[in-house]
Parts: structure tokens; sequence; C-alpha cells
């Protein structure tokens, strides 16, 4: 079995789709690397036509300045030194990640990154459709990714600063104000 992983790079030109069949245990670690990090690895992934079956997936969208994760934590940290827990991953990212918007959903991988493209008007061919199907009561399982955050430009400190960035994510980070 592989660790399949699909990074979807969209850019003013449309979205192109990056496979490596070995690549989801170290999703995490190529996203620490930052947005022009992330993206030098995804382009030396082959290229594919269709999203298929993967362990993890991200978007990573240059026009609007977003990211969209998508798998089960322990799965994208794998290849670390620990596991990161999932409220914990989007606060991790955000030092590297600063003037993006930032979203995680552990659970599903397929539907968070297929329908935010296809939100954007971008046709993106997937292997097999994302089913948002719906619960017992009629609610549709998959809404909207579990967390988000906004990193804001200058809200990490650099270096020697004594105040530290949050260790976990109950909910999203608020600018911090200065005192």
């Amino acid at each position: 079995m592989s660790e399949r992983l699909d990074v979807v790079i969209v850019t003013d030109d449309g979205a192109a789709i990056h496979h490596q069949r070995w690549g989801a245990t170290a999703l995490f670690d190529m996203l620490l690397a930052g947005p022009e990090g992330a993206v030098r690895q995804a382009r030396g992934f082959e290229r594919t036509e269709e999203i298929s079956d993967v362990l993890a997936a991200c978007v990573i969208d240059l026009v609007r300045r977003r990211l969209v994760v998508a798998g089960p934590a322990e799965v994208i940290s794998a290849a670390g030194p620990r596991a990161v827990q999932p409220q914990d991953v989007l606060v991790a990212l955000a030092r590297s990640w600063s003037g993006w918007s930032l979203s995680y959903e552990p659970s599903f991988v397929l539907e968070p990154v297929v329908l935010y493209v296809r939100s954007l008007g971008l046709p993106l061919a997937s292997l097999n459709e994302p089913h948002n199907l719906s619960d017992y009561l009629g609610r549709p399982r998959f809404v909207a990714p579990t967390y988000t955050l906004d990193a804001l430009a200058g809200e990490t400190r650099p270096g020697g600063s004594s105040r530290e960035m949050p260790t976990s994510l109950p909910a999203p980070i608020r600018p911090m104000s200065s005192s």
C-alpha cells in the first residue's frame, strides 16, 4: 500500500494537480517550508489529470493566498519527529504561512479539496466524486473544514521575542494586541 498525496496548486492559469505516491505522511513537513518551499516541492511531483484516492491532499491557492489541508493528523505528520494533534496543525503552520488564510479538515480528504477548487469555478477531475451525503437528520456530512485560521502578517514573533505563539487552537486566533 502506498501513502498517496495530491497537491493542487491554483494560479491565474487554473488548477494543476501534483501527485506523490509516498507523500501523505510528509505533508505536514512539506507545508512547514511555507508557500514557496511547498510549491517548489509539489511541482517536483508527478503531474496528473485528476485527484485520486489519496490519504491526504491540499490546495495551495496562490491567487487568494489560501491553504486547504485535508487528511488525518496522524497521517500527515507521521514522517516528522512527533505526531501533531488536529487542533494544533494550523497553529504550527501559521509561522510559515503568514498573511494566508488556512483551513484544515482531519476527517475528510476529497471533499474539502475538490469542493474548494470547484467553488472557484475551476474544473477539477476526480477519480471518485466527493459525496455530500446526509446524516440521519438530513444534514450534509461535510459542510466546511473543521479548523480555520487567518495567519495575519506580522502576527508571529520572530527570533528573540519573549512573546510565544499559542500551542493549541480551540478557535481561530485573533490578532495579538501590542503591549
